[in-house]
């Protein structure tokens, strides 16, 4: 911006505006480091092309800082602009003006219009045309320009506000205005928004993203501070540049970072001294009595305002509050509902408890009442807590709980039950039956038994008296479809499907959630007894139930339960069909980050198998960041095993072991502390093997196939046995393959086989029919091998698999090339559609995924120190042909491919038998395979 020069020649400007000071006609001095807001300056320019642009928001949102961070960017592009900072020394027409007029003189020097009895002090509504004169001069300048006023809000004289709208409405077309304020200026907007003349810019605009508060901390704060507690301090500050900085700066003096970034709701100290002398201290005492009294309020109506103050007039003071930008947030586009910032309700909660304590409890019983008279039960309870009121919480839960289970909102029924003292719930056996019924959600097996057990032996107390006779007619369904469910979770599952058929025997119509909960546990027990069918069934009846009762999460989730159903009986197309169709219901219903994540995590399982790696990343990176970023927020425990396991497995296709096992162990941990349905334990131990395989962690490895030996006679004596624990199976077979046992292989997989083969579990025969082929192939038992290899493509191809083979590297690959040869003339018809397919397997295991991130090389498994502590290196050029050899190329291919003469080529190969102390190619490439040469 050009420098000022001495601009005040003219004595008659200055004299009558009392002196101007150069100061405010510079924007102020950026700090060396701050947080680049590039969307916003974008923002900015793109209304240099209308005539008005507002920046408006409360104190500390960085106003000013965007608009001097624009100012910096001038240089490029090249645009005059000229600033005046306004204070409130600046509140009459003749000052106000002598500034603007200053500022166009630091564009314009030769600018000939005078403020000298600019409305004689006053401005009515004819005298405005005392402008024109300074409006065509600004017409006549050669360059468009803007002008800034900054602090606008200082300004409270109507006459300024007058001018000001009478100046705005005739600009020329080469003046763009910008003006700065914590409230929005008192002048006509409608007309400029319709005419599309107006950028807005607010303090929704203003708020710090999660990204811009890392660098903010980082970077101009300098402190190392973890990414999730970065998402904390931005959900308690909601973004508030000025909170987030004082917050900062009290991390910066404090050791427990933890401890006061979770204390940051309680407002430190640097914050409330910012709150009280920017914000509070300049209301009226009207005011501040309107804000203080309502502080108890999560969210402020004109009526509710009115009830708890015995007055009428709350709506308009909350439209004026609204209009003083005062932190007040609305909740709607009707404005009926509002909420204040929740640091500035926390300043002002504060300030009540300090100053009238004695008016607490009677402003909570008095929202409490009128909250539950308008039908607002669940926010009445809060008051009737805070007022100390348990039996009015008591008597508000046993209404509205049931409403907020359906939802699922079940850490607030939790923590309702967590203040209520025990003797209100025990005298209660319907809230007793809540209870339980959100320990069951939650995975509480514990604390439900015992539960279960006292609800019942209370409904046999109460059935001795006629009065309650439907009363404990209706509690006893609901407590056995809960008994059913508990049944199922703890691993009985021939008694919980017994359970649950009798309890559907006896539902009402009016039971419909507790008959889709039955439905969606049976689901689970169905899985487990290995009648994925018969599971899909009922998990699509809890989907109609819930669809058709406008259960939104729960259809969700039911949805999602039916999909992975659907890919354990090996049907890709229609699992993700499914998926799809969860997904796009999450988009359109509200149905909470937590259950939207679900199908994306299974549909991204789905095109991992299709080896679609982008979509699979796209898909498992919302869920893995929820669950490894969003501490303050919770997936159900179960469902939350089953998004680490996808995250995990995808990550170790990149090569990113570390994070892999950072899923798998947050897995691991839930799945201890809950230790229910014991196919997903199964699951979580399995991806522990496989990280250990692709990390070549052999004494980990081993150590745990020890412990599954230990085990194996228990869990596959029969077939309800083996069920359950597939994946660890599976998982047993690939170890002993890895360690050269194949006939330990092929009993475990023989028996998967005679207990899943009746059960159309696709999924689980195709992996197994793989590992077969490769045990027979192990022990050279070459056609036996082709043979399952056939099976499992019989399987495998209608739905298109290709990680289930490619994982297992070239071994396969190079079953595959002889299965390939021997699909000649003569060949059965039926397996002859296998050659495109087999070629395309061929074709993506050459151009296997390789890890995306820069990680240390890996091997895939390695038994070199274990088994080969001497194998002397092999030279570039002999793994080189190494790795052709595994890929099924001969001397001569080797040779045409590296450009070297086939003795040269037949040379190298005998220096590798050598050094690897084998005789055969095939010997070579096994060893290779468990050197990790591969």
């Amino acid at each position: 911006m050009p420098t000022t020069k001495k601009i005040f020649d003219l004595e008659d400007d200055s004299s009558q505006a009392g002196g101007l000071i150069n100061a405010k006609l510079s924007a102020p001095i950026l700090r060396s480091m701050l947080v680049r807001r590039a969307r916003l300056t974008e923002l900015l320019w793109s209304g240099m092309q209308r005539r008005l642009t507002l920046v408006v928001a409360p104190a500390g949102y960085g106003k000013t800082t965007l608009l001097g961070e624009w100012l910096s960017t001038i240089t490029v592009s090249n645009w005059p602009t000229a600033w005046v900072s306004l204070d409130a020394y600046d509140n009459s027409p003749i000052r106000f003006w002598s500034y603007l007029v200053a500022a166009l003189r630091t564009l314009q020097p030769d600018l000939q219009f005078s403020t000298l009895g600019l409305f004689n002090g006053q401005c009515k509504p004819d005298d405005c045309i005392q402008l024109n004169p300074l409006i065509n001069e600004i017409a006549n300048m050669s360059r468009q320009f803007s002008l800034i006023l900054d602090d606008y809000h200082e300004i409270q004289d109507d006459a300024v506000h007058r001018s000001l709208a009478y100046f705005i409405d005739h600009l020329p077309g080469n003046c763009h205005l910008i003006i700065s304020s914590r409230v929005l200026p008192p002048i006509q907007l409608a007309r400029l928004r319709a005419r599309d003349q107006l950028i807005e810019i607010n303090s929704h605009d203003l708020t710090f993203t999660l990204g811009e508060t890392e660098v903010f901390l980082t970077q101009v704060m300098n402190l190392d501070i973890p990414w999730h507690q970065v998402r904390m301090l931005v959900e308690m500050t909601e973004g508030w540049v000025a909170g987030l900085q004082l917050a900062a700066l009290s991390l910066k003096g404090g050791q427990d970072a933890q401890g006061i970034i979770s204390g940051i709701h309680e407002t430190p100290r640097h914050l409330l001294d910012y709150l009280t002398e920017e914000v509070l201290l300049h209301q009226d005492e009207a005011v501040k009595d309107f804000l203080l009294k309502t502080s108890i309020l999560e969210a402020l109506s004109a009526p509710l305002c009115n009830a708890i103050l015995g007055q009428k007039n709350s709506q308009e003071v909350l439209e004026n509050l609204e209009q003083m930008n005062l932190f007040i947030i609305p909740l709607d586009k009707q404005r009926h509902w509002y909420r204040y910032h929740a640091l500035f309700a926390d300043l002002l909660h504060t300030q009540l408890t300090r100053t009238l304590p004695e008016l607490v409890t009677p402003l909570h019983l008095a929202a409490y009442h009128w909250l539950k008279d308008n039908d607002f039960p669940e926010k009445a309870v809060t008051h009737a807590f805070a007022a100390g009121e348990h039996e009015l919480a008591a008597e508000t839960i046993e209404d509205c709980a049931m409403q907020a289970i359906i939802r699922l909102d079940l850490a607030t029924v939790l923590q309702w039950f967590k203040l209520l003292p025990q003797t209100q719930v025990m005298k209660r056996l319907r809230l007793m039956v809540y209870y339980a019924l959100v320990n069951l959600m939650l995975g509480k097996g514990e604390e439900l038994q015992e539960q279960l057990n006292s609800i019942e032996q209370g409904l046999a107390d109460m059935s001795n008296s006629m009065t309650y006779v439907d009363e404990v007619a209706c509690l006893t369904r609901y407590v056995n479809a809960v008994r059913a469910a508990e049944v199922c979770m703890r691993g009985d599952f021939s008694l919980g499907l017994h359970i649950s058929q009798e309890a559907l025997d006896n539902f009402l119509p009016e039971d419909y959630f507790f008959l889709g909960l039955v439905e969606h546990y049976m689901g689970y027990a169905y899985q487990a007894a290995g009648r994925l069918s018969d599971g899909a069934e009922a998990l699509e009846c809890a989907c109609q139930n819930a669809l058709r009762h406008g259960f939104h999460r729960p259809y969700v989730m039911s949805l999602s339960e039916k999909a992975r159903f659907l890919r354990l009986q090996g049907r890709m197309q229609e699992a993700a069909r499914e998926y799809r169709l969860a997904i796009d219901y999450a988009n359109t219903h509200v149905v909470g980050e937590d259950v939207r994540i679900l199908p994306l995590a299974g549909l991204a399982e789905i095109y991992r198998e299709w080896n679609k790696i982008p979509e699979a990343d796209e898909k498992i990176a919302e869920p893995m960041f929820f669950l490894l970023y969003s501490p303050a927020k919770k997936l159900d425990w179960y469902y939350s095993i089953d998004v680490y396991l996808a995250a995990a497995r995808n990550l170790m296709l990149h090569g990113v072991y570390d994070d892999a096992g950072v899923c798998i162990q947050r897995a691991q941990d839930l799945a201890r502390t809950y230790h229910f349905f014991p196919e997903l334990y199964s699951e979580v131990n399995a991806a522990q093997v496989q990280l250990w395989l692709a990390c070549g962690d052999l004494p980990a490895t081993l150590s745990w196939l020890h412990r599954y030996e230990a085990k194996e006679p228990e869990r596959m004596h029969m077939q309800s046995s083996i069920t359950p624990f597939i994946a660890e199976h599976i998982a047993a077979a690939q170890v002993y393959l890895a360690i050269d046992r194949p006939e330990k292989a092929d009993q475990v997989l023989d028996a998967l086989l005679e207990a899943t083969a009746c059960q159309k579990q696709g999924d689980c025969l195709v992996k197994v029919f793989i590992l077969k082929a490769l045990a027979q192939q192990q022990q050279e038992q070459q056609q036996a091998a082709t043979a399952s290899l056939l099976q499992a493509l019989a399987l495998a191809e209608p739905e298109q698999r290709i990680r289930s083979f490619t994982d297992e590297g070239v071994p396969l690959r190079l079953l595959l090339e002889s299965t390939l040869e021997s699909l000649q003339p003569g060949t059965r018809a039926q397996f002859k559609r296998y050659r495109p397919y087999i070629e395309r397997l061929i074709k993506e295991m050459d151009g296997a995924q390789k890890p995306a991130y820069p990680q240390p090389k890996r091997r895939r498994f390695s038994e070199q120190a274990v088994f080969y502590p001497s194998v002397e290196p092999l030279s570039e050029r002999e793994l080189q042909i190494l790795s052709l050899l595994m890929r099924g190329y001969t001397a001569s291919d080797a040779a045409r491919e590296l450009v070297i003469s086939v003795n040269t080529s037949k040379t190298h190969i005998k220096n590798i038998y050598q050094k690897l102390d084998v005789h055969t190619r095939r010997e070579a490439i096994k060893k290779a395979v468990a050197l990790g040469l591969g």
